[in-house]
């Protein structure tokens, strides 16, 4: 029986003799080890005293140190707990632990709410399931689904990317493919300064002041580097329905100038797109992502 699906099928006289028995001890064994006092252990599985919620969480404290954890969790229930409040608590902290999750056949896997998302009030929607086999740390995995044929032809209407949100570090990213979210309509070359940029910098280079008519909302591709006049850059690119291939710039590497040899360059984000993270599979194409795009 599903752990959050559990009904009172057994009354709590038959719950608590159940836990007993499996545990092979006696009443009085059983009070000494819930520090309770055996009369009361004797007056619930009578059915003479009805459980309350201190020895509900006495008694699934007992049963989860045993490893009984569906007893545990309907003990829990029974005190008037939320399971699920538990389960991300539990979640945050084995990841404050970074201690690893071991998951079963099947995942719950939360959606991603993009900020272009968030913007229009969008709510989130409800999870989906997925083989434990796609998802490798249920803790940092979420879902996007395609919403338009932007994409076309690697992503059409209704594929659902699944996403690693913790690998959110472009230029560590290189080579992967990846998810991205264009919250903002693109900069004009006069709004430099709320990149904190030298006005002469962004007349040299030309990404950062792109056309402002680009589209919001998710796209995805690959994601490497490219280096044109001197000039590296981050570029998702992915195949268009014209043959060639369709490439967004997100981040760009300015060199120290002359007198500031020793410094490392300095590698800008795009403000208006915010990595969702790295694609690790997605639903209703291939099982496995394609092999890296060619270019013509």
């Amino acid at each position: 029986m599903s752990i959050l699906k559990m009904r009172d099928d057994a009354g709590f006289p038959e719950r608590i003799r159940a836990l007993r028995n499996a545990v092979k001890m006696k009443q009085g064994q059983l009070s000494r080890a819930l520090s309770v006092a055996q009369s009361l252990i004797s007056a619930c599985e009578s059915g003479k005293k009805d459980a309350s919620v201190d020895l509900c969480i006495r008694l699934a404290t007992f049963a989860a140190q045993r490893d009984l954890l569906k007893d545990a969790s309907w003990f829990l229930v029974r005190g008037g707990l939320d399971v699920r409040s538990v389960l991300r608590i539990s979640e945050e902290l084995l990841r404050e632990l970074g201690a690893p999750i071991t998951v079963g056949e099947i995942v719950r896997v939360p959606s991603a709410i993009p900020i272009s998302k968030r913007r229009t009030g969008a709510r989130a929607p409800g999870h989906l399931s997925f083989p434990s086999a796609m998802v490798p740390n249920p803790l940092s995995t979420s879902y996007v689904r395609v919403a338009d044929d932007f994409m076309q032809p690697l992503f059409k209407r209704g594929d659902v990317l699944l996403i690693d949100s913790s690998a959110t570090d472009l230029w560590a990213l290189s080579g992967s493919w990846v998810a991205m979210d264009r919250h903002t309509r693109t900069l004009y070359r006069h709004d430099s300064e709320v990149r904190g940029l030298d006005p002469g910098i962004v007349q040299q280079y030309a990404q950062i002041g792109r056309d402002a008519r680009s589209r919001l909302g998710l796209f995805a591709g690959y994601l490497r580097e490219r280096k044109e006049l001197g000039v590296r850059s981050l570029i998702v690119e992915r195949p268009s329905l014209f043959g060639a291939l369709a490439a967004d710039v997100v981040a760009i590497e300015i060199p120290a100038g002359p007198a500031q040899k020793r410094r490392p360059p300095r590698r800008i984000e795009l403000p208006e797109i915010a990595p969702l993270g790295r694609v690790i599979a997605w639903i209703s194409g291939p099982e496995k992502l394609p092999d890296k795009p060619k270019r013509k």
